[in-house]
Parts: structure tokens; C-alpha cells; sequence
């Protein structure tokens, strides 16, 4: 009996991941070199990622696994331009053609498992990236260092190892920083410092 509900709780594990990458799918077109946002579904294009973007969109969901076999981790449609969206994106509109990219990847307390994929540090308009309260393990990418737009970086609560990345300077914008309530070792690089607008810690 309990390898049968174990085996239940694997397949409608594997189908909630699978309902995820294929929301990305569908909401994320690939046509001649750019990604087009559909707005809800429907056939009306606000945007286009770049093709960068897009392929990073689908290796962060295949490094994440939601641990809630009962219902999706995101409320709405990837790349959202509502505020409350937890994949949101921004679209400038002022051009011949609207370009869009990411801006904020909220996905505080979604019992996700996996890991930081490294390539995040592509999103190079992302502002808010907020991971707290999962079970990701693994270190911290250096790379996330890069993001010089990132205004909030929020990792706490969950299981992640290792040092802090040494070099904290290309975080210009960064205001708000919580790394508690994980495994990491080491003191807090010197660097910090250089992170001018930083409020909170």
C-alpha cells in the first residue's frame, strides 16, 4: 500500500513540473530569433523576450521541483505583467517593436526543491529575486553578483551551503539582502560595502 501511494504522489509530482514547462511553453512563442509574450493565452503579442532570456525561463524551472503534489506554484501566467505576478516581466513599448524582458521572479514559500541555476545572472533587468522559504540546497552562484539592476535578493530559509560569493560590488542597486536561516559558512565578504544603497541585511 505505501509503494502504491508513494508512486501516486511521484506522478502527480512529475505532472505538476510537466504543467509548469508547459505553461512556459505556451506562453513563451519562439518565432524568428525573438520570443513573443502572449497576454493571457490568447493570440495578442505585447512583447518579446530575447532568445537568452527564454531559454534561461525554461533551465530555471527544470532546476526547481515543486514539492505540492496538489496545485501549481504560480498563480499566474509566466512573464505577467501584473505586479503580482510571480514571474514578471516589463515591456517598453516606445519602440517600433515592444521588447520585454524580466523583472522580478517571486517564488518565496512555493515548497520548491532543487537548486540556483548559475545562468540567472542573464536576467540583466531583474530587480526583485526572491527564492525564501524552500528547500533548495547548493551554493550560491557567483554569477548573481552580475546583476547590477537587482534591488531585492532574498535566499533565506532554506537549505543552501557553501561561502558567500566573495565578490559583492556588481550589486550597484542592491537595498535589500536576506541570506538567513541557511547552511552557509564563512564571514560576510568585505565587499559589501561597495554595495552603497544596501538598507537592509
Amino acid at each position: 500500500m505505501d509503494s502504491e501511494l508513494s508512486a501516486v504522489l511521484v506522478i502527480r509530482l512529475l505532472f505538476f513540473n510537466f504543467l509548469l514547462l508547459w505553461q512556459l511553453g505556451n506562453g513563451i512563442k519562439v518565432n524568428n530569433g525573438t520570443t513573443n509574450i502572449k497576454a493571457n493565452g490568447d493570440n495578442t503579442t505585447i512583447g518579446a523576450l530575447t532568445d537568452a532570456e527564454a531559454r534561461t525561463l525554461r533551465l530555471l524551472f527544470k532546476s526547481l521541483q515543486s514539492k505540492n503534489t496538489t496545485q501549481s506554484p504560480l498563480s499566474y501566467p509566466i512573464c505577467s505583467t501584473n505586479m503580482d505576478a510571480e514571474i514578471r516581466c516589463s515591456c517598453d513599448s516606445t519602440k517600433s517593436r515592444s521588447a520585454c524582458w524580466v523583472t522580478a521572479i517571486n517564488l518565496a514559500s512555493k515548497m520548491l526543491d532543487g537548486f540556483i541555476h548559475s545562468s540567472l545572472s542573464l536576467f540583466k533587468n531583474l530587480r526583485v529575486l526572491d527564492l525564501s522559504s524552500n528547500f533548495l540546497t547548493g551554493s550560491i552562484p557567483p554569477s548573481l553578483t552580475t546583476l547590477q539592476s537587482l534591488r531585492i535578493l532574498n535566499l533565506a530559509d532554506n537549505n543552501l551551503d557553501g561561502t558567500i560569493p566573495l565578490n559583492l560590488s556588481g550589486l550597484q542597486s542592491l537595498r535589500y539582502l536576506d541570506l538567513s536561516r541557511n547552511k552557509l559558512t564563512g564571514p560576510i565578504p568585505d565587499s559589501i560595502s561597495d554595495c552603497q544603497y544596501l538598507n537592509i541585511m
